[in-house]
């Protein structure tokens, strides 16, 4: 009797135990998506001095970054979170550059 219950406890604690580390790691892989994102936008917006495709590289980098924060919030991981904050900085970067001026017409 007591090994069918110590087994059964054992069942149990596997069961409860493993999926959230799963879902973890399954967070913190889209989250490294979005980074690669944003490092790619970052790295299109550093090698065009056209103002609209800085503007259209910074807008991806923004985009991604949502979709990384949204992700570290509902994880409420502190890695995850400390992720966001640098993307929102690099977000808030973009939005500092001057505006592209519109062509006269």
């Amino acid at each position: 009797m007591d090994s069918r219950v110590l087994t059964l406890c054992f069942v149990v604690l596997c069961a409860c135990g493993g999926a959230p580390h799963r879902d973890l790691d399954d967070t913190f892989a889209r989250i490294q998506v979005e980074e690669a994102r944003i490092e790619h936008a970052a790295t299109a917006r550093d090698a065009h001095e056209e103002c609209v495709m800085r503007a259209g590289a910074c807008d991806e980098i923004c985009d991604a970054t949502s979709a990384l924060c949204e992700l570290a919030r509902e994880s409420e991981d502190r890695d995850a979170l400390a992720r966001c904050e640098r993307a929102e900085a690099r977000c808030r970067a973009c939005g500092a550059e001057p505006a592209c001026e519109e062509p006269p017409s």
